[in-house]
Protein backbone atom coordinates (compact mmCIF):
# COMPACT_ATOMS: atom_id res chain seq x y z
CA UNK A 1 0.00 0.00 0.00
CA UNK A 2 1.28 3.60 -0.79
CA UNK A 3 -0.35 6.77 -0.01
CA UNK A 4 0.05 9.66 -2.66
CA UNK A 5 -1.34 13.34 -1.81
CA UNK A 6 -3.77 14.70 -4.14
CA UNK A 7 -4.35 18.04 -4.62
CA UNK A 8 -8.08 19.25 -5.08
CA UNK A 9 -9.19 22.06 -7.14
CA UNK A 10 -12.44 23.45 -6.46
CA UNK A 11 -14.44 25.23 -9.08
CA UNK A 12 -18.11 26.13 -9.58
CA UNK A 13 -18.61 22.53 -12.04
CA UNK A 14 -17.30 20.75 -8.39
CA UNK A 15 -13.79 19.07 -7.50
CA UNK A 16 -10.71 18.08 -9.76
CA UNK A 17 -7.77 16.78 -8.52
CA UNK A 18 -4.46 16.31 -9.74
CA UNK A 19 -1.47 14.24 -8.69
CA UNK A 20 1.72 16.36 -8.60
CA UNK A 21 3.77 12.86 -8.07
CA UNK A 22 1.81 11.13 -10.71
CA UNK A 23 1.77 12.79 -13.58
CA UNK A 24 -0.84 12.57 -15.97
CA UNK A 25 -3.99 11.95 -13.83
CA UNK A 26 -6.77 14.28 -13.70
CA UNK A 27 -10.20 13.64 -12.80
CA UNK A 28 -13.13 14.86 -11.16
CA UNK A 29 -16.21 14.83 -8.96
CA UNK A 30 -19.39 16.29 -7.71
CA UNK A 31 -18.48 16.28 -4.28
CA UNK A 32 -15.08 15.54 -2.15
CA UNK A 33 -16.64 11.93 -1.76
CA UNK A 34 -17.17 11.16 -5.46
CA UNK A 35 -13.64 12.53 -6.07
CA UNK A 36 -11.71 10.77 -3.49
CA UNK A 37 -13.71 7.79 -5.31
CA UNK A 38 -12.55 8.73 -8.77
CA UNK A 39 -9.21 9.46 -7.90
CA UNK A 40 -8.61 6.07 -6.23
CA UNK A 41 -9.36 4.31 -9.42
CA UNK A 42 -7.30 6.92 -11.25
CA UNK A 43 -4.27 6.41 -9.53
CA UNK A 44 -5.09 2.71 -9.35
CA UNK A 45 -5.11 2.69 -12.99
CA UNK A 46 -2.35 4.66 -13.53
CA UNK A 47 -0.03 3.02 -11.43
CA UNK A 48 -0.70 -0.30 -13.36
CA UNK A 49 -0.08 1.31 -16.82
CA UNK A 50 3.28 2.08 -15.28
CA UNK A 51 3.91 -1.08 -13.97
CA UNK A 52 2.60 -3.00 -17.47
CA UNK A 53 4.73 -0.60 -19.66
CA UNK A 54 8.08 -1.51 -17.46
CA UNK A 55 8.29 2.11 -16.06
CA UNK A 56 9.49 3.12 -12.37
CA UNK A 57 5.97 4.12 -10.04
CA UNK A 58 7.19 6.99 -8.57
CA UNK A 59 7.52 7.39 -4.73
CA UNK A 60 4.96 9.46 -2.82
CA UNK A 61 6.79 12.98 -1.35
CA UNK A 62 5.94 15.58 1.04
CA UNK A 63 4.62 18.85 0.20
CA UNK A 64 1.64 21.83 1.39
CA UNK A 65 -0.74 23.13 -0.61
CA UNK A 66 1.26 26.29 -0.89
CA UNK A 67 3.70 24.61 -3.08
CA UNK A 68 0.65 23.38 -5.27
CA UNK A 69 -0.12 27.21 -5.66
CA UNK A 70 3.07 28.37 -6.17
CA UNK A 71 3.73 25.43 -9.03
CA UNK A 72 0.70 25.11 -10.76
CA UNK A 73 -0.80 28.84 -9.86
CA UNK A 74 1.57 30.98 -11.94
CA UNK A 75 0.77 34.14 -13.84
CA UNK A 76 2.05 32.64 -16.97
CA UNK A 77 -1.17 29.76 -16.52
CA UNK A 78 -3.58 30.90 -13.64
CA UNK A 79 -6.18 29.23 -12.55
CA UNK A 80 -9.77 30.62 -13.70
CA UNK A 81 -11.85 32.87 -11.32
CA UNK A 82 -13.84 30.74 -10.52
CA UNK A 83 -11.59 27.50 -8.82
CA UNK A 84 -9.07 27.63 -6.55
CA UNK A 85 -6.62 24.87 -4.82
CA UNK A 86 -8.38 24.26 -1.68
CA UNK A 87 -6.80 21.39 0.23
CA UNK A 88 -4.57 18.02 0.03
CA UNK A 89 -6.38 15.06 -0.36
CA UNK A 90 -3.96 11.54 0.71
CA UNK A 91 -5.45 8.59 -1.70
CA UNK A 92 -4.14 5.62 -0.52
CA UNK A 93 -3.89 2.55 -3.09
CA UNK A 94 -2.52 -1.06 -3.68
CA UNK A 95 0.59 -1.44 -5.44
CA UNK A 96 0.33 -3.39 -8.25
CA UNK A 97 1.83 -7.10 -7.85
CA UNK A 98 5.40 -7.81 -8.35
CA UNK A 99 5.73 -10.98 -9.94
CA UNK A 100 8.67 -12.81 -8.40
CA UNK A 101 10.18 -15.89 -10.34
CA UNK A 102 10.22 -18.67 -8.63
CA UNK A 103 11.40 -22.79 -10.26
CA UNK A 104 8.90 -25.23 -8.75
CA UNK A 105 8.67 -28.85 -8.94
CA UNK A 106 5.24 -30.73 -8.45
CA UNK A 107 3.40 -33.75 -9.46
CA UNK A 108 2.95 -33.30 -13.53
CA UNK A 109 -1.00 -34.59 -13.04
CA UNK A 110 -1.64 -31.56 -10.19
CA UNK A 111 -0.72 -29.37 -13.06
CA UNK A 112 -2.29 -30.74 -15.65
CA UNK A 113 -5.50 -30.71 -13.00
CA UNK A 114 -4.66 -26.82 -12.61
CA UNK A 115 -4.76 -26.22 -16.39
CA UNK A 116 -7.89 -27.90 -16.76
CA UNK A 117 -9.73 -25.77 -14.35
CA UNK A 118 -8.18 -22.26 -14.96
CA UNK A 119 -6.42 -20.95 -17.39
CA UNK A 120 -4.26 -18.56 -15.02
CA UNK A 121 -1.74 -21.03 -13.68
CA UNK A 122 0.27 -17.77 -11.77
CA UNK A 123 -3.30 -16.48 -10.23
CA UNK A 124 -4.29 -19.76 -9.03
CA UNK A 125 -0.47 -20.81 -7.19
CA UNK A 126 -0.68 -16.92 -5.66
CA UNK A 127 -4.22 -17.77 -4.47
CA UNK A 128 -3.50 -21.50 -3.07
CA UNK A 129 -0.16 -19.93 -1.30
CA UNK A 130 -1.86 -16.70 0.05
CA UNK A 131 -4.90 -19.28 1.79
CA UNK A 132 -2.14 -21.20 2.93
CA UNK A 133 -0.32 -18.89 4.65
CA UNK A 134 -3.55 -17.16 6.41
CA UNK A 135 -4.00 -20.88 7.48
CA UNK A 136 -0.81 -21.36 8.92
CA UNK A 137 -1.20 -18.11 10.49
CA UNK A 138 -4.38 -18.74 12.10
CA UNK A 139 -3.64 -22.64 13.28
CA UNK A 140 0.24 -22.51 13.39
Amino acid sequence: MRTYLGAVIKGAQGYGIMFPDVPGIITAGDTLEELAAMAKEALETQLEGLFEYGQRIPEPTSFSIEDVRREHDSEDDPLPDDEEWTELLPVTVALPPYPAWVNVSMDADVVREIDRITPDRRGFFTRAARHEIERLRKHG
